[in-house]
C-alpha cells in the first residue's frame, strides 16, 4: 500500500484534483478489475470504462484527458506515468535487479534461455521473461504478453526480489519498446539479435518498425549493449556507438566469433573466440542461427566475469527450449519450431537442408489479422528448401483460414507447384506423417510450444507435439523418441 503522494513521486503531472494523502491499494488498467481503492489508468480516456472503474472502488484515475468531472491525475504521456507509478507502487525492485534484455525479430527466447543457463551454471539465481511465460528460478507464473504491460511487469520485478533472484533475462517486444513498458527501467546489458519484416500490421512499414528497436539503444535505457555484428542494423548500431557496445558475429570482425562450425549426431561443434580467450564447445543445438544466439549469452556471460569452464558447462549441457527446434523421432524425424516470419523460416530450413540424408516436409501457415505481406514470401522461402510443402492454418484469429492459405500458396508457385492446401492443422500434420518416406525430415513451423489455436475469437487447446507423437504412433510405430 501506498500513497498517492508516493506513487507520484518523481512524476511531472498537469493537475491533480485528488487528496495526495490518499491511500492505493491495487493499480490496474481493466475497469473490470479495479476495487476499493484502485488506482484505473485511463489509456484512451474511455469515459464509460472510467465511470466502471469508478463505480468498482477506484479512487482516482490517471488519464491524459479527461471527459467527464471525477477525481483525476492529467499527465502529459499516459504509458510514462503508468510505467513510473508501478515502479514506485512495487518499491522500484527493478533496481535491485541485473536486467538482461534480449531485442530482435528472432531468436529472443532461445537467447533468454541460453543466458539463463550460463547464469544458474554460475549459481546465480535467475528469472525469465518472454514468449514461453515467467520463470522465476523455477516456479512458472502465465503471462499472455511477450513482455508484460507495466503494472504487471514490475510486480514480477517485485516477486523476483522477494524469492532473493538476482538476475533477469527478458525478452523485449517492438511493442513493449513502442508503449513505453520499460520506461525508466535501465538494462543492465542489452542483446541485438537482428531485424527482420515481422508486425507490419501494426508499425505500417519497416522504417518504422526498425526505428522502434534501434531507437531503445542509448545510454538512457542501457547500461551495455551487445550486438550482432554480421545483422546490417546490427553493424548500424555498432557504428553510432550511442552506448558502450561489445560485439558478437561470424562474418564481420567481433569481440566474440567462432571458428571450425560442424554439425554431428544433432550436435554443433566450434571453436570461439571470447576477447581473445579461446575454448572448444559441444553443444546440443543445430543451426546457425543457433550459433549467433550462443554467441550473444557468451559476451554477456564473459564481460560479467563468469569463468570459461561454466560457461563452457553450461552450453555444452543446454536444456531444450521448449517450441525451438525441438525433435521427435521414429523412423523419421520432425522438428517442430516457433519460426513464424520469413527471416525465421529461411534460417530453420537452412539448418534442416544441412541435415536431410532424404527428403524435407514442410508443414506451416501464417497467422490470422497480421503482417499479410509475409504471407507470399513464407511461400516462396518453403518452395525453395523444401521437397514438398504442406500449407496449413496456424492462429487464423477474425480471419478466413482458407484465404490465408491461398496467398501463402500464390508466393509458393511462384517457385514449385509442389504443395498441398490443408487447411485443418492436424489434418496437415497426420498427412505429413503418413506420406512421410524412412529417414525424411518433417519441420512444423508457425507455433512452436503454443498451447491453443486463436480461431473465430476463442483460443481451443492444441499442441504441435502431441499431435505429432499421436500421428506418429498411428502411421510410423509405437516409438517416439522426444
Amino acid at each position: 500500500m501506498k500513497t498517492l503522494k508516493q506513487l507520484l513521486s518523481g512524476i511531472e503531472y498537469k493537475k491533480c484534483n485528488v487528496d495526495m494523502d490518499i491511500c492505493i491499494e491495487n493499480l490496474t488498467i481493466d475497469e473490470q478489475e479495479s476495487m476499493p481503492n484502485s488506482l484505473y489508468f485511463s489509456l484512451k480516456g474511455d469515459a464509460e470504462k472510467i465511470n466502471d472503474a469508478l463505480n468498482n472502488g477506484a479512487v482516482a484515475i490517471v488519464c491524459q484527458e479527461c471527459v467527464i468531472d471525477i477525481p483525476y491525475i492529467k499527465v502529459t504521456n499516459i504509458r510514462k506515468a503508468m510505467s513510473h507509478i508501478a515502479a514506485n507502487f512495487y518499491d522500484n525492485a527493478h533496481k535491485d535487479l541485473t536486467i538482461i534484455g534480449v531485442i530482435g525479430t528472432n531468436g529472443k527466447t532461445t537467447t533468454t534461455h541460453t543466458m539463463a543457463a550460463i547464469l544458474h551454471e554460475n549459481r546465480y539465481k535467475t528469472a525469465i521473461i518472454g514468449t514461453l511465460g515467467v520463470d522465476l528460478d523455477g516456479e512458472l507464473v502465465e503471462s499472455d504478453l511477450t513482455t508484460p504491460d507495466p503494472i504487471e511487469l514490475h510486480k514480477i520485478f517485485a516477486m523476483a526480489k522477494a524469492k532473493q533472484i538476482t538476475h533477469i533475462v527478458m525478452e523485449i517486444s517492438a511493442h513493449a519498446i513502442f508503449f513505453e513498458k520499460l520506461y525508466n527501467v535501465k538494462c543492465d546489458f542489452a542483446i541485438f539479435t537482428n531485424i527482420s519484416q515481422d508486425h507490419l500490421d501494426f508499425f505500417g512499414d519497416m522504417d518504422n518498425y526498425i526505428k522502434t528497436k534501434t531507437d531503445f539503444f542509448n545510454s538512457k535505457n542501457i547500461q551495455i549493449a551487445v550486438v550482432n555484428a554480421d545483422d546490417s542494423y546490427g553493424a548500424k548500431l555498432i557504428e553510432q556507438n550511442k552506448v558502450f557496445t561489445l560485439s558478437y558475429g561470424l562474418k564481420n570482425p567481433s569481440d566474440v566469433f567462432a571458428v571450425n562450425i560442424d554439425y554431428k549426431n544433432a550436435r554443433t561443434q566450434c571453436v570461439i573466440n571470447a576477447f581473445d580467450k579461446v575454448f572448444e564447445l559441444d553443444m546440443p543445438i543445430l543451426g546457425e542461427f543457433n550459433v549467433y544466439n550462443v554467441l550473444s549469452a557468451i559476451t554477456v556471460g564473459i564481460t560479467m566475469g563468469i569463468s570459461n569452464e561454466i560457461i563452457i558447462n553450461a552450453l555444452n549441457n543446454l536444456p531444450e527450449v521448449p517450441g525451438r527446434f525441438n525433435i521427435l523421432k521414429s523412423d523419421i524425424t520432425v522438428i517442430i519450431d516457433y519460426a513464424h516470419t520469413p527471416d525465421g523460416l529461411e534460417n530453420i530450413l537452412s539448418a534442416v537442408k544441412k541435415l536431410a540424408a532424404k527428403g524435407i516436409i514442410t508443414v506451416f501457415g501464417c497467422g490470422g489479422n497480421r503482417d499479410k505481406a509475409k504471407r507470399p514470401i513464407m511461400g516462396e522461402i518453403s518452395a525453395k528448401y523444401s521437397d514438398i510443402s504442406i500449407i496449413t492454418s496456424d492462429n487464423p484469429r477474425l480471419e478466413n483460414p482458407a484465404e490465408i492459405v491461398e496467398e501463402i500458396a500464390e508466393g509458393h508457385k511462384k517457385i514449385s507447384n509442389n504443395y498441398i492446401k490443408v487447411v485443418d492443422r492436424v489434418r496437415a500434420i497426420n498427412f505429413a506423417v503418413r506420406i512421410a518416406q524412412k529417414d525424411d525430415i518433417i519441420l512444423i513451423a508457425g507455433k512452436g510450444a503454443e498451447r491453443y489455436i486463436d480461431e473465430k475469437g476463442t483460443k481451443r487447446p492444441y499442441s504441435d507435439k502431441q499431435t505429432v507423437q499421436n500421428a506418429i504412433r498411428r502411421y510410423r510405430s509405437d516409438k517416439v523418441d522426444n
